[in-house]
Order: C-alpha cells, then sequence, then structure tokens
C-alpha cells in the first residue's frame, strides 16, 4: 500500500514540473541575444511587470514608485514584482527569477485546490479532478473547434480569445490570465491557502489570527482583488460558522489602511456595469463559457453536503460582482473573481464526476474527457505559440547612468530606459491608465519637447528629467 506521504509528494512534484514547463513556455531569456523571449500572447502584460522588476533590480525604486511615472507611490499590486526584482539583484537569472516565483506559486496552488478538495470532501480522486478542472476550464471551445478540425498538436493560437477578437468565449477561461499575470497566481496561492486554514475545524488562537491578517492585508500588494475576495469569503464563513475571527478583520484591516495612508486615497473606480464581457444574453454567454461544467456545478449544489454548499455561497458573491459591478478601469479586470470562482466550481464539478464513477466508470471518464476538452486545446495554443524576442536594456544605460536616473522616451511598451532600470518621465497610456494616473500633461510635455528639444531642455531640467532617447535610441544628456 503506497504511503499517503508518497502520494501527497508524487502530487506536488507533478504539479511543479507542469508549472515550471508551462511558464518556461511564455518567458525565457536569450543569453546569445540579451534579448526577452516572451510568447506572443504575453507580450502586451510583460513590459508592465519586467519594468517594475528592473526598477527593483537594477535602479533605485524602493519604496516603489510607477517606473512609468516617478514621483508618486506605486500604487498597483507590486509584490511579487518587487520579490522577483530582488532575487534578479542578489544574482537570480531573471528567467529563472520569474518563472521559479510563477512555477512555485502554480504549485502551491494547485496543491491548495487539493487540500481544498480535501477539507469539503475528503477523497483524493476528487481532489485530482478538482485540479485537472481547474487548469482546463469547460467551455464550447470544442464546439467551435470541430466545426472546422485541424491538426490539434499543432495548433498555433487559441481558437476563441475573448473579448480581443469579438468572440463570446473568454480568453480569460485559458491558462493566459495565469501566463501574463504571474502575481495572480501567486495572490491566489495564498489567499487560497488563508481559506483553507480557516475551514480547518481546530479553533485558531490569536496570535495565528494576527499573522492571518496580516498576511492578508499584505496581500493587497500581491494583488489587490485577489485579496478584497479573499477578506470577503472569511467574512462569510464568519457569519454562517459563528467563529471568534475578529482579530483577524481588525489586523487585516488595519494593513490596508496603511497602505491607503501611505499611498494616498485611490480614485473612486466601483460603477455599475452588467453582463461582465458579454454583448448580449448572459445566460448564454455563461453557458459559452462554462460549457458543461454549468449543468454540473447545478447538479452538485443540490448533491453536495451542508459545509460544502455554505462555502459555495461564500464564494458565489465573486461571480455575481464580476457579473455587475467594474472594479477598476476596464471590465476585463473583473476576471481575476471569476479565476478565483473557478476554484470552487472546479471542486463541486470534480465531486459529481466522482458520484458518476462510483456508478459508471466509463460514462463519467467520458464526460470528464469532454469537459477539458476546450482546456486541452488551449494547452496546445500555449506550447505551439510564436516566440518574440525584445532587447533588453542597454549596458550604456546600465553603466553609465545614475540609478534613479528619469529618462524622457518615446514611450514604447519595451522601453530600453525601463528595462534598464530607469524611471521614464511619462511611459505607456495603458499602463499608467491601469493604475490610475492622470497622465495627459506630462504626455503633452513629451510631444511638445520631441517636436523641439532645443526649446524645451531647459524645463525638462527643471522637471527633473536626466536624459532623453531619440526614436533612432540614441541617448543625450540634458
Amino acid at each position: 500500500m503506497v504511503s499517503e506521504k508518497r502520494i501527497n509528494i508524487f502530487i506536488v512534484t507533478c504539479c511543479f514540473i507542469f508549472s515550471w514547463w508551462l511558464f518556461g513556455k511564455s518567458f525565457g531569456y536569450d543569453n546569445v541575444k540579451h534579448a526577452f523571449r516572451i510568447a506572443r500572447n504575453e507580450v502586451g502584460d510583460f513590459g508592465l511587470h519586467l519594468s517594475i522588476i528592473r526598477s527593483i533590480s537594477l535602479g533605485n525604486n524602493f519604496p516603489p514608485q510607477s517606473p512609468f511615472f516617478p514621483g508618486r507611490p506605486l500604487s498597483y499590486h507590486w509584490g511579487t514584482d518587487v520579490f522577483i526584482g530582488i532575487l534578479e539583484r542578489i544574482g537570480v537569472p531573471i528567467d529563472w527569477a520569474i518563472n521559479g516565483v510563477s512555477a512555485v506559486g502554480m504549485t502551491i496552488l494547485l496543491w491548495q485546490i487539493y487540500v481544498f478538495s480535501q477539507i469539503l470532501f475528503r477523497r483524493k480522486l476528487i481532489g485530482l479532478a478538482s485540479i485537472v478542472l481547474f487548469l482546463f476550464p469547460s467551455t464550447l471551445t470544442i464546439v467551435n473547434y470541430l466545426r472546422a478540425p485541424s491538426n490539434i498538436w499543432r495548433l498555433p493560437d487559441y481558437i476563441d480569445k475573448g473579448p480581443f477578437d469579438g468572440s463570446s468565449i473568454s480568453i480569460y477561461q485559458t491558462l493566459n490570465p495565469y501566463l501574463n499575470q504571474r502575481h495572480l497566481v501567486v495572490g491566489l496561492a495564498i489567499g487560497l491557502f488563508v481559506i483553507n486554514y480557516f475551514l480547518r475545524k481546530k479553533p485558531i488562537s490569536s496570535p495565528k489570527l494576527i499573522l492571518l491578517g496580516l498576511l492578508v492585508g499584505m496581500l493587497y500588494k500581491v494583488h489587490s482583488l485577489i485579496a478584497i475576495s479573499t477578506a470577503s469569503i472569511i467574512f462569510f464563513q464568519w457569519l454562517v460558522f459563528r467563529k471568534q475571527w475578529i482579530v483577524f478583520f481588525v489586523m487585516t484591516l488595519l494593513v490596508w489602511v496603511t497602505i491607503a495612508l501611505f499611498e494616498g486615497l485611490p480614485k473612486p473606480l466601483i460603477s455599475f456595469y452588467f453582463g461582465y464581457l458579454s454583448t448580449g444574453n448572459i445566460l448564454a454567454y455563461w453557458w459559452m463559457n462554462m460549457g458543461l461544467s454549468l449543468p454540473f456545478l447545478l447538479l452538485g449544489f443540490y448533491m453536495v453536503p451542508k459545509k460544502a454548499r455554505l462555502v459555495f455561497l461564500s464564494f458565489l458573491p465573486l461571480f455575481i460582482i464580476a457579473n455587475t459591478i467594474q472594479l477598476s478601469f476596464r471590465i476585463e479586470h473583473n476576471h481575476s473573481l471569476i479565476n478565483f470562482f473557478w476554484i470552487v466550481v472546479s471542486t463541486i464539478v470534480a465531486f459529481v464526476l466522482v458520484k458518476i464513477f462510483d456508478r459508471s466508470k466509463l460514462v463519467a471518464v467520458v464526460l470528464f474527457g469532454f469537459l477539458i476538452s476546450s482546456g486541452i486545446l488551449n494547452l496546445m495554443a500555449v506550447k505551439n505559440d510564436y516566440q518574440a524576442y525584445f532587447d533588453d536594456g542597454p549596458q550604456r544605460i546600465k553603466k553609465n547612468t545614475a540609478p534613479n536616473a528619469i529618462f524622457l522616451t518615446t514611450r514604447s511598451l519595451y522601453d530600453p530606459a525601463a528595462l534598464a532600470g530607469r524611471f521614464t518621465y511619462v511611459g505607456p497610456s495603458y499602463y499608467l491608465e491601469v493604475m490610475g494616473i492622470d497622465y495627459q500633461e506630462r504626455a503633452q510635455f513629451a510631444a511638445d519637447f520631441y517636436k523641439n528639444s532645443q526649446l524645451f531642455a531647459q524645463e525638462a531640467r527643471e522637471r527633473g528629467i536626466d536624459y532623453y532617447i531619440l526614436p533612432d535610441g540614441s541617448i543625450h544628456a540634458l
């Protein structure tokens, strides 16, 4: 009989091997070309995260400011990027640092999904099925594929990339958000770990409640929406299970208030927005994006034990809020709530599958295959995705300028000054918008400067700008 410890080690090892392969497919570093290797579908986000990382590892940016807008605290959730930057600063190669943190984070997340299922149902098979269903979500992409089948093994891209390609099936129902947003992986891992800790029946001492509150408070700087979601899930369970957890909430709020006082109060972002990414019938939208998981979830809600049903209800507000309220500058950012909600969906669907398996193994295997078929297609897109190369920050900037130097640049996504760890006076519009920064005045000055650099040189120096980079790549001191 194989011991439970060996089974657990085997599960964790498999999760890590898969995670290391997964993240290595989307990001790497070519030491010969001195260039970043980035998969096509991850190009947009990595320009932001690499710049934050390099401002820590090669620059002088702590406490963190926006590398694209120096002079104000970095309100964006920077925890994971800063940690990776510290790793590179002490000598870890950047690709090992990013992919290593990501792989460890995903391994912990998948293990916590397994633990979550064991707390609720105490069956290993449900735990294993939960992990697979989380990684390969059920959608109706398989239906679209069967309408025009091709070589699955060589599938070059996601079949559905809504809302960016007009499809009703979201790209956020694939592995793409985890490949792009490594901080989301780390945030989910920490959040689910805390939830699992609270779900255990043992009383939690006040010192541990303080530590857990501190952890969820700091989680805000890893991923703000996941931190708030974690606290809200635990709050619901506190009301239902009547535990003595008040110390936890006091500590969490204390940390959040401290962060708000340091960074300044954020602009109000909450607004009503019904339908999430749907453009018509929201029920039809979620049928397409949940596929067979939807009826399985409804069936499972009535089949699961009372405790599991209450836990599901503690997660349900995430789904409701994602479909009714816009929480940031773009509605698609609500996908983080859906990704969190998908953990409990996967677990309940796995419960139903195993119940079917107990009666008919063949039927369960066929249903399981259909449930993960769209996810397998999306995995092939990850395997075959085109790899683009982007030059690293120039050595002459790294070696010949101060770590806190400020550059005026042409505002490209992969800005040479930012990749060299320096500040850019005003960066790409999208990166500034997601941080809630009013950048128009600086952007106008940058435009005026490039029209007549001599006329605006003195004002540039007064604004604290040390260098400027021309479109041809040449660097000039002010």
